[in-house]
């Protein structure tokens, strides 16, 4: 049998539910037969895309996967972020929306704007309205890699799970930027 811990984790629909995250290791199982290949060119053997929008049903599953990573790590989380007078907030590379949808729950005068690519974003909004929150939270279709932001427009700027896969220059940027709006 399941202990607590193993319970609340490994049973679908429990609080801190990683059955999707853990199913989701059949897409990525070819490639981690590969890794040898990885080690020595240094190039990924399988492309991003795959996940990120050119198979459909393959994003999907990963979004669905990071929401419930999000949600474990965003429970413990959000209650620590200090958005008090906050109205607007900026949440890039959203994935699932989770984060977004529990800063909009803590705070309810917050409304969240997550961007991320088209295919990520569009699985998002259809999990952002299953939690009835799709007046507050807003999934917006781009790439944080090169899109601007309004000027002024958010209280805060908040990126989860995204700048540990960037370059350091690119990072400056991602964050000037962040500053700007």
């Amino acid at each position: 049998g399941n202990t607590p811990a193993a319970a609340a984790a490994l049973v679908a629909g429990n609080a801190c539910d990683l059955t999707k995250a853990v199913g989701y290791n059949r897409d990525v199982y070819n490639a981690w037969g590969r890794l040898g290949e990885l080690v020595r060119s240094g190039k990924p053997v399988e492309s991003p895309e795959l996940h990120l929008g050119d198979d459909p049903e393959r994003t999907r599953r990963f979004v669905l996967a990071m929401r419930g990573r999000a949600l474990g790590i965003g429970r413990l989380v959000v209650p620590m972020l200090d958005l008090k007078g906050c109205r607007r907030v900026l949440d890039l590379a959203g994935g699932p929306g989770a984060y977004a949808v529990l800063m909009a729950e803590a705070h309810p005068d917050l409304t969240c704007v997550t961007v991320d690519l088209p295919a990520v974003s569009a699985a998002a909004g259809e999990l952002v309205r299953e939690a009835g929150m799709q007046e507050r939270v807003l999934c917006r279709a781009g790439d944080y890699h090169t899109d601007t932001y309004e000027a002024g427009h958010y209280d805060a700027a908040t990126i989860f799970g995204a700048l540990h896969q960037e370059p350091p220059e690119m990072i400056v940027r991602i964050l000037k930027r962040c500053f700007a709006a």
